[in-house]
């Protein structure tokens, strides 16, 4: 095989070729192109270059020739050498040196010029591919056939059919005229009811479930106001203070329905050093009290301290 072949072989696979003590090909990348001038595409390709000053071995073409032609690297290291005195010489003798599918070279003015020759594309992903042109899309628009004029057909003559609607007003009217007489008649007779007393209104209204908690809430109320109607403070209380917590006019921490409770809230009232009882059960209500009074003045003067000592605004007095 030739050297040129083996350098060919190697321009699709390097980027770089350098013939030892000649110098060193190329490889220059060039992006797909488009010209819509001529409305042709062109593949992306690697054109090849030429670079005098790239002569130092680096042992990528003598081992490939090496390894192709299964021969020692020294051998491939003569065949190399003798190929770049026969470029030389033909070259110190003005000829023009033509290396196949690559490019020539030949001297000018003591100046070595390559000229690539660009026949083949030795970018190996676009290896095969060639430019085209593609025609350009008419933008025009196409002029549409004038729309068929419809041929008129002639109109069949229709039998009239009778007007429905006076027939379909009248017939309410009729019904209404007619029971007008009996509804003022009704109507009157339901007046003189009505003056003679004998028709009594009865608003009826849904019951939810809120109003009946508040109803409830109003008949507690209204038994609390009957059974348990609290002392009214005397205009000018006295300050009179009882020693023990016996007789008839009590201070109230709680009413309770269930007895457990009322339990409950007089052990508290005990833990904070209160003497509390729990009256006898009075319309279902367990009611706690936490000191109890002769008269109603000492409990009114003490009210408002026993409130502030145990925290509790709704303290009351029930009197016996």
């Amino acid at each position: 095989m030739k050297i040129s072949e083996h350098i060919k072989t190697l321009l699709f696979q390097e980027d770089c070729v350098i013939i030892p003590g000649f110098g060193g090909f190329v490889g220059k990348y060039q992006e797909a192109k488009v010209d819509f001038r001529k409305s042709q595409l062109s593949p992306p390709v690697k054109i090849i270059a030429f670079n005098q000053k790239l002569q130092e071995n680096d042992g990528l073409l003598i081992k490939h020739i090496a390894k192709l032609e299964k021969i020692t690297y020294q051998q491939a290291e003569t065949q190399v050498h003798d190929f770049v005195n026969r470029l030389k010489t033909a070259l110190s003798q003005g000829k023009k040196v033509n290396l196949p599918e690559i490019g020539s070279f030949k001297m000018e003015k003591s100046v070595l010029v390559f000229s690539p020759e660009n026949s083949i594309n030795f970018h190996a992903d676009a290896y095969g591919l060639e430019s085209f042109e593609f025609p350009m899309l008419s933008t025009a628009k196409k002029q549409m056939p004038p729309p068929r004029k419809k041929q008129l057909e002639p109109v069949k003559s229709k039998k009239r059919r009778p007007n429905l609607v006076p027939l379909l007003i009248g017939l309410p009217l009729v019904a209404l005229l007619a029971y007008s007489p009996i509804y003022f008649q009704n109507h009157e007779m339901t007046n003189k009811q009505e003056t003679a007393g004998l028709s009594i209104p009865i608003k009826i209204q849904k019951q939810t479930p809120e109003m009946e908690t508040l109803d409830l809430h109003k008949k507690n109320l209204e038994i609390n106001a009957e059974v348990e109607t609290p002392v009214q403070n005397p205009a000018t209380p006295q300050a009179q203070t009882s020693q023990n917590n016996s007789g008839n006019v009590h201070i109230i921490a709680g009413s309770f329905a269930s007895y457990n409770n009322a339990e409950t809230a007089a052990a508290e009232y005990q833990q904070m050093g209160y003497q509390t009882e729990i009256l006898p059960e009075t319309q279902g209500m367990n009611r706690v009290t936490i000191k109890s009074y002769q008269n109603v003045d000492a409990a009114y003067a003490e009210l408002n301290q026993l409130r502030n000592a145990v925290g509790n605004n709704g303290l009351w007095i029930l009197q016996n």
